[in-house]
C-alpha cells in the first residue's frame, strides 16, 4: 500500500483564510444562527406536541366527565331518542371523530352516524386499523367506574389521537375518538410562521451585525491595510488614524508609532546622508580584491576631482591613487589588520587629486567579515586632510619659535591642574632653575628649595593656595634663587587662575621670568630718582625763591610805572584846565591823547596786575549761589548797563550751587558783561541774555550730577570761530583799538580764572551774528552735606600742591 501524505497540521482549515473575513464571519454566523433556530424549532416542535397533548387529553376528560353526567341524567328518565340525540350532538366539539353509547351486550346505543346505531360494535370497529381497534377494545374492558383517556397514534404515523372511556350507569360505556392531527397542524403551521420570523429577523440581525462589523471593524481593516501597503512601499508619512480603545484601535495606534519611529530615523538618516553630502568626508566600500576594487563610494568624491562612475567600474582603481612612497606602507598595514586585526585602524597617506596634485587623506577604516572570519568588504571614511599637515609643521614650527623666544626671553611657561594634582613646565622652565627635564616637575617641597631663604615663606604660601585651588593674595611673586644654587637671580612668577563655571578654580597658568638684570637696573634707577629727586627739591626751593622774587619785582614795577604816570596825567589835567587857549587847538588834541595814553596805561598795568594776581594767588573755592552772585555783579555793573541803553535777559535761579571761588567767579564775569557790551554797543538796543542749565557729560555714569553751563549771549559783532583760540590770548585783539577801546587781557583773564577753579571757558559766534560766552563750572552741594565736606578736603589739597 502507499500510505497517504501526512497533513500539515492547520492545513486542513487553511481554505477557510482563503475567504476575506467580511464575508467569511457573517456566513459563519448566519449559519451558526439557522442551526440554532432549527434546533429551537425541533424543540419547540416537541414541546408543541407535548403539551398539545396534555391539554387536549385534560380537556377531553373534562368533556367526558361532563357528558357522563348528561346521558346518566337522560338514561335514568328512560328518554333513549335524547340519549342518541346527545351522543350525535357530541360531533360539534372539534377534534372528536366518533363516539359511541355501548350496551353492555355490546350494541351501539347511540353514534354520530345514524347507521352505526344499534349494530354491534365489534363490526363498526372492523373498519378501524387493528391497533386503534384493539386499543377501543382494551378501554372498554377495562373501564370500570373511573374515566380513562389513553393516546394512540395512527398507523401512517402522521396523527395523534385520543381514546377515551367512561362508565355510563348503570352498566352502558361510552367510547370515543379524538383526532388531535387538525389542531397540531395549525400550531405547527404557526410554529412554522414564526420560524420564518426568526429567520427573517435572524438574516436581518446578521446583516446588520455584517454592516456593523463592516463600519466598526472591516473597514478600518482596509484602513489599516492601506496604511500598511503604502509604509511597505516606503511612504513614512501614512497614518492609520484610528480612533477608540478596541484592538485595531491599539493595533493602529502601535503602527503610527512605528510610522513616527521610522519617520524619524528616516529623517535623521537623510538628514546624516545630507551632512555626508555637505562635508569634505568621502565615504567608501572596497572589495577585498587586488587593487581594492571599489564597491560603493559617495558623491563627493567629485570634490577631488575623481568620477564615482569610473571607480565604481573598475576604470580607475584605488591602489594606483596612492602615492607610491606610501603604497608600500599602506599595503604592508591592510595585510596585517586583514590577518590579525584589528578590524578598526587609522591610516594617513597621499592620495592623487583629479588635477595631478598631491593632497593628505585621513583613513578611518573597519573590516567586514564573514562567520567564517574571512573579510568580505573594507569600509572607509576618507578626510582631506593636507591644511592639518600643514598646520601640523606650521605649529611645530610656532613651537620651535616659542622655545627660542623663551630662550632669548629666558622666561619660561609653567600650568598646574588642581584637580589631579599634576604641573607643567616648559623647556625654558627647565632651563632657569638648572633641573634635568628627565627628573619631571619638582615638588613643591623641592621648588620651594630653589627660593632664598628669606623668599621660602612667600613662595610656599604659594604654593598652598595652588594645593587649595584658592588664588594666592598676590598675582606677582618676586623671589630670589637660593645662594647654595649659584649666583643670586631674581625671578618673577606672575599667576593666572582659569576657573568652572561654579566659580571653582580649575588650574593655574603663568610664567616665571629671570629679571635679574631688570632688578639691577632698578636699583640703578632708584639711586639715580633719589639724586634726581634732591636736585628736583633744591631747584624748587630756588624757584619758589625766584617766584617771590618775582612777584615783588611786579608789584614794584607796577608801583614804580603807576607813579610817573599819576605824574604825567596830573600835569596833562593842569594843562587842560589852566593853559588850554594858549596850547591851541593841536596842542589840546596832543595832551588829550597823552591823557588818554596814560589812562590807557594805567587799565594795562591794573589788568596786568590782576593777570598776575589771578595767576599767584591762593584761591578759595567754595559753594557759591550763582543766581545771588550774577544779581550782585549787575548790580554792579547797573550804569554802564544803563548808558549803552541793553536790554538784559537773566535765567539763573537763585540758590543755584557752583564751587568756584568768588574772586576768581566775579572777575570772569565782570569781564565777559563788559566784553558783552562793548561788542554790542552798536546795536539798537543791545541785547544780553544771561542763562544756567545743567549739562550731563557723556563719560560720567548716571545718577552722577553734571556740570553748570553759564552762558552769556549778545547781539554784537560776533567773530569768526577761526580766531576761537587767539581771543583768550593775552594782548590778543580782533579789532582795531580806536573802534574798541580795551587792553586785550579782559579774556585771557578769564580764561585763567576758569582754569584756575578747575573750570572751561569757550565761546561760540558769526561775524555779525553775535556771540555766546560758556563758563562750564563744577555743581555745588547744600550748606554742610557730606558733598560739600569731600570737595573741601579735595579742594585743599589741590590748593596745597599750588
Amino acid at each position: 500500500m502507499i500510505a497517504r501524505p501526512a497533513v500539515a497540521p492547520g492545513r486542513r482549515s487553511d481554505w477557510l483564510l482563503r475567504w476575506p473575513a467580511r464575508v467569511l464571519l457573517p456566513l459563519l454566523l448566519l449559519s451558526l444562527a439557522l442551526v440554532v433556530t432549527l434546533l429551537g424549532h425541533q424543540i419547540r416542535l416537541v414541546e408543541l406536541e407535548t403539551g398539545l397533548m396534555q391539554a387536549e387529553r385534560q380537556r377531553l376528560v373534562e368533556r367526558l366527565a361532563l357528558e357522563q353526567g348528561r346521558l346518566a341524567q337522560v338514561i335514568g328518565r328512560g328518554e333513549m331518542a335524547q340519549v342518541r340525540r346527545l351522543v350525535a350532538g357530541m360531533a360539534l366539539h372539534e377534534g372528536l371523530m366518533q363516539a359511541w353509547l355501548v350496551e353492555p351486550d355490546g350494541r351501539i346505543l347511540g353514534a354520530f352516524s345514524r347507521a352505526e346505531t344499534g349494530r354491534r360494535l365489534s363490526t363498526v370497529l372492523i373498519a378501524l386499523p387493528p391497533l386503534e381497534r384493539d386499543s377501543l377494545l382494551g378501554l372498554l374492558q377495562r373501564v370500570r367506574a373511573e374515566l380513562l383517556v389513553e393516546p394512540a397514534v395512527a398507523p401512517d404515523g402522521t396523527r395523534r389521537l385520543l381514546l377515551g372511556a367512561v362508565r355510563i350507569e348503570p352498566d352502558r360505556t361510552l367510547l370515543v375518538r379524538a383526532d388531535l392531527g387538525h389542531v397540531l397542524a395549525v400550531r405547527q403551521a404557526q410554529a412554522r410562521a414564526d420560524l420564518l420570523r426568526q429567520f427573517f429577523f435572524t438574516l436581518l440581525g446578521v446583516s446588520l451585525f455584517g454592516l456593523l462589523l463592516h463600519l466598526l471593524w472591516f473597514r478600518r481593516t482596509d484602513q489599516l491595510h492601506r496604511t500598511a501597503m503604502r509604509l511597505a512601499q516606503g511612504d513614512l508619512s501614512a497614518r492609520t488614524g484610528l480612533k477608540g480603545a478596541d484592538e485595531l484601535a491599539l493595533i493602529g495606534r502601535a503602527v503610527d508609532r512605528m510610522a513616527t519611529e521610522l519617520q524619524l530615523r528616516q529623517a535623521e538618516l537623510q538628514q546624516l546622508a545630507d551632512h555626508i553630502a555637505h562635508s569634505p568626508v568621502v565615504v567608501i566600500t572596497w572589495r577585498n580584491a587586488e587593487g581594492w576594487p571599489v564597491r560603493q563610494v559617495g558623491e563627493n568624491i567629485q570634490l577631488w576631482g575623481h568620477s564615482r562612475e569610473d571607480l565604481l567600474s573598475g576604470r580607475v582603481r584605488y591602489a594606483r591613487l596612492i602615492h607610491p612612497e606610501d603604497l608600500d606602507r599602506v599595503s604592508l598595514d591592510v595585510s596585517r589588520h586583514l590577518a590579525v586585526g584589528p578590524d578598526e585602524y587609522r591610516q594617513e597617506y597621499r592620495l592623487r587629486h583629479g588635477d595631478g596634485h598631491w593632497m593628505w587623506i585621513e583613513d578611518r577604516t573597519w573590516l567586514a567579515r564573514e562567520p567564517n572570519g574571512s573579510v568580505r568588504d573594507i569600509h572607509g571614511v576618507l578626510l582631506d586632510v593636507t591644511e592639518l599637515h600643514a598646520a601640523r609643521a606650521e605649529l611645530a614650527l610656532q613651537v620651535r619659535r616659542l622655545r627660542e623666544a623663551e630662550a632669548h626671553a629666558r622666561l619660561g611657561s609653567w600650568s598646574y591642574d588642581v584637580e589631579h594634582g599634576r604641573g607643567w613646565w616648559s623647556a625654558q622652565m627647565f632651563e632657569l632653575f638648572g633641573i634635568d627635564p628627565a627628573r619631571g616637575v619638582p615638588s613643591f617641597e623641592d621648588f620651594v628649595a630653589q627660593a632664598h631663604e628669606q623668599d621660602q615663606a612667600a613662595v610656599r604660601q604659594m604654593l598652598q593656595a595652588f594645593a587649595q585651588g584658592v588664588p594666592p593674595e598676590r598675582a606677582t611673586v618676586l623671589f630670589r634663587r637660593h645662594p647654595d644654587l649659584g649666583p643670586v637671580r631674581w625671578f618673577s612668577v606672575t599667576i593666572h587662575p582659569e576657573t568652572c563655571p561654579d566659580g571653582q578654580v580649575r588650574r593655574f597658568i603663568g610664567t616665571v621670568l629671570d629679571v635679574t638684570d631688570t632688578r639691577l637696573a632698578e636699583e640703578a634707577l632708584r639711586h639715580a630718582n633719589l639724586e634726581l629727586e634732591q636736585r628736583v627739591e633744591a631747584r624748587t626751593r630756588e624757584l619758589t625763591e625766584l617766584n617771590q622774587s618775582l612777584e615783588s619785582f611786579v608789584y614794584t614795577v607796577s608801583h614804580d610805572l603807576k607813579a610817573p604816570l599819576r605824574g604825567v596825567e596830573g600835569y596833562t589835567r593842569l594843562l587842560l584846565e589852566d593853559h588850554a587857549e594858549s596850547l591851541g587847538d593841536e596842542g589840546r588834541l596832543f595832551a588829550r591823547r597823552i591823557q588818554e595814553g596814560t589812562r590807557r596805561m594805567g587799565h594795562l598795568i591794573d589788568d596786568l596786575l590782576a593777570y598776575a594776581r589771578m595767576e599767584r594767588r591762593a584761591l578759595s573755592i567754595q559753594d557759591l549761589d550763582l543766581g545771588l552772585l550774577v544779581r550782585q555783579i549787575l548790580e554792579e555793573s547797573g550804569a554802564e548797563i544803563a548808558r549803552t541803553g541793553a536790554v538784559l535777559e537773566v535765567e539763573v535761579p537763585e540758590g543755584l550751587q557752583v564751587r568756584a571761588d568768588p574772586e576768581g567767579l566775579r572777575l570772569a564775569l565782570r569781564n565777559l558783561l563788559a566784553n558783552a557790551l562793548k561788542f554790542s554797543a552798536s546795536r539798537t538796543p543791545p541785547r544780553l541774555r544771561l542763562s544756567a542749565r545743567l549739562v550731563q557729560a557723556e563719560d560720567s555714569p548716571p545718577g552722577q550730577a553734571g556740570d553748570i553751563a553759564l552762558s552769556l549771549s549778545d547781539n554784537g559783532i560776533g567773530f569768526d570761530m577761526a580766531y576761537h583760540d587767539r581771543i583768550f590770548e593775552i594782548f590778543q585783539r580782533l579789532q582795531r583799538m580806536e573802534d574798541y577801546p580795551g587792553t586785550g587781557i579782559g579774556l585771557a583773564l578769564v580764561r585763567k580764572a576758569m582754569q584756575r577753579m578747575g573750570g572751561q571757558v569757550r565761546a561760540t559766534s558769526a561775524p555779525d551774528q553775535g556771540a555766546t560766552f560758556v563758563l562750564t563750572l563744577r555743581p555745588g552741594s547744600p550748606a554742610g552735606g557730606p558733598g560739600a565736606k569731600k570737595r573741601d578736603q579735595r579742594d585743599g589739597a589741590r590748593r596745597s600742591l599750588t
